[in-house]
């Protein structure tokens, strides 16, 4: 067990004391007896870091602030904004992946009939968002996969196991699983017979002895099973397959379960002595508590962006109201050849990025260098996302590039990316559909965040600087269907109807107002008076902002070093008043 405890520790740069004794030397608390006369006092606690940075920030989100629309009725607003969209960045809406022959990937602009074309469903769901965060309505498109976790130098991960190695061989009968249970030892890692039973190793970790020797870590004896199965649950089976990292799952060979003893598998007992969970070594990954989706699931049965742009679900279907059309692009290539880079961003398991976390709460680690990943706030009750994540705009980053010939040994990560130039263009036409007033200000308001000082992200590397771009209202024929025939000497004359600059922004008005109130009423910012001071409508606007971008060294993306310092990444407008200063 010391020569574990000591492999684990020194693998994650974490020493005993602080891993197994709550990290008292850096500012944990002490549970041990009172201080004596003459020892010295406890050092003073350490800040939680909180200098991460990222290409990406988030717009702040609370399930418990998402309005909900009880009304069927329909509007009468009906017609065609017309807009037109600008590059203001290299820009790639990619069609299919495909793979080159040394495994590394190739995406070129989605084309039809050898024209580029940006897909009506990629704005509409750019917009889309900006309407979810502007209307107060629900974060839906929202991971629904369990998450899994493992921390090998906590107390909380390690309580969860048994000092008793429980081991078992799991075999498949018909469709059903049972389990083996049978003695389980460790060994000296691939020396000797084991005189029976079967030697399992569980990874190539090394460790360092008590005379400073580094040694391979020991495997594991599993003795003949003996005696009755237990069943397993098919769904303790399923999770078992999903938490395997890569590299188990190339090792896992799914028809031993079915032949001779089965195979060799670690677990974890419920309350009620029966099989909970499964792993493929000794301290395998946990399940959360709850996954992504849970976290963000509001208890409002339809939203207003439902209501605009529809929804399908288990629950039934609405219609949306809202359509783009394709668009065809017109545009220059922006780099001849092509530009290659590791498309990546964090694993939502990055709890100091994706979680909403209470610095106070956090304590630090290694003389104060690293946050404890223990006391992060994690994908448990109670808990909240921190948000929609969004790229923020700055220029195309050429250093993370690969030149020709200087790629990494493995390609697989490598994408080699088509974008058109800066200043590719298309027009857009958006159809509304029976909206009313303030729905059709909730689109007009989403346009206005496309324009002028502001830009959205569109298609794939929005890390790397791709995709800003405008999406200027030219013209809006919009009209009240109720209208329609009250003036029928202008149709005639071929007058388009089209709504002025005054109307526009009196629906947006209607709208701005609209959602203040039903703020104000669910008890939400009631010292708010103003639309654009609510929070999560002020961090979208520096998002959004193309004119005041942050400096480069705030939107880069981390090295494995710095993110193994887990530092907390701070709000959208906090990383703007870093830039300042």
């Amino acid at each position: 067990m010391r020569d574990e405890r000591r492999r684990l520790d020194r693998s994650s740069g974490v020493s005993a004391h602080e891993s197994f004794h709550g990290g008292a030397r850096n500012g944990g608390r002490n549970h041990g007896s009172r201080q004596q006369y003459g020892q010295r006092p406890p050092a003073p606690r350490k800040p939680a870091l909180c200098d991460a940075v990222a290409p990406y920030n988030f717009i702040m989100y609370d399930p418990e602030a998402v309005l909900e629309e009880k009304g069927t009725e329909s509007g009468s607003w009906s017609g065609v904004l017309f807009c037109r969209l600008t590059a203001l960045t290299p820009l790639l809406v990619a069609g299919e992946r495909v793979k080159r022959p040394d495994e590394s990937s190739e995406c070129r602009f989605f084309n039809v009939g050898g024209r580029n074309v940006i897909p009506g469903s990629s704005v509409r769901g750019v917009l889309r968002t900006l309407v979810e965060i502007l209307s107060f309505s629900a974060m839906r498109q929202v991971s629904r996969r369990e998450l899994f976790w493992r921390i090998v130098t906590g107390a909380a991960y390690r309580d969860a196991f048994s000092k008793e190695i429980l081991g078992g061989y799991l075999h498949r009968r018909g469709a059903d699983y049972e389990l083996f249970p049978v003695k389980v030892e460790k060994v000296a890692h691939g020396q000797g017979p084991l005189n029976g039973g079967r030697r399992v190793k569980t990874g190539g970790m090394k460790y360092m002895d008590a005379s400073n020797h580094i040694r391979d870590s020991h495997d594991y004896r599993f003795s003949s099973p003996s005696g009755k199965a237990v069943p397993v649950a098919r769904e303790v089976v399923a999770v078992f397959e999903r938490q395997m990292t890569e590299n188990q799952k190339a090792r896992w060979n799914r028809e031993c379960c079915s032949t001779d003893w089965g195979h060799p598998v670690f677990y974890r007992k419920d309350a009620d002595g029966a099989v909970a969970e499964l792993g493929l070594c000794r301290y395998f990954r946990l399940k959360y508590e709850k996954s992504p989706a849970d976290l963000a699931r509001s208890a409002v049965a339809v939203d207003f962006a439902d209501r605009l742009f529809g929804r399908v679900g288990a629950d039934g279907a609405i219609k949306g109201r809202v359509s783009v059309e394709p668009a065809f692009v017109e545009g220059r290539e922006y780099r001849k050849g092509g530009c290659c880079a590791v498309l990546a961003t964090p694993h939502p398991t990055s709890l100091a990025h994706y979680i909403v976390q209470n610095p106070s709460r956090i304590r630090t680690i290694s003389q104060g260098t690293k946050n404890a990943p223990e006391s992060l706030a994690a994908y448990r009750s109670g808990e909240k996302l921190r948000g929609w994540k969004m790229y923020w705009h700055h220029d195309a980053d050429e250093s993370l590039w690969f030149a020709e010939g200087k790629e990494p040994p493995s390609k697989k990560v490598l994408s080699w990316l088509h974008p058109l130039a800066a200043g590719a263009c298309a027009d857009v036409k958006i159809h509304v559909d029976r909206l009313t007033d303030i729905e059709l200000g909730a689109v007009l308001e989403a346009l206005s965040l496309a324009c002028g000082n502001h830009a959205l992200k569109l298609g794939m590397g929005k890390a790397l600087g791709f995709g800003s771009i405008t999406l200027e209202l030219v013209r809006a024929e919009v009209e009240d269907v109720r209208e329609r025939y009250v003036s029928l000497v202008e149709r005639m004359k071929g007058n388009r109807p089209c709504l002025d600059a005054g109307a526009q922004s009196r629906l947006r008005e209607r709208f701005r107002q609209d959602r203040l109130e039903r703020l104000h009423a669910l008890g939400r910012w009631k010292t708010v008076s103003d639309y654009d001071a609510l929070p999560p409508v002020k961090e979208l606007h520096v998002m959004t902002d193309f004119a005041r971008r942050p400096a480069a060294a705030m939107v880069r993306f981390m090295s494995l070093n710095e993110f193994k310092k887990k530092a907390l990444l701070v709000g959208p407008e906090e990383v703007l008043k870093r830039r300042q200063s």
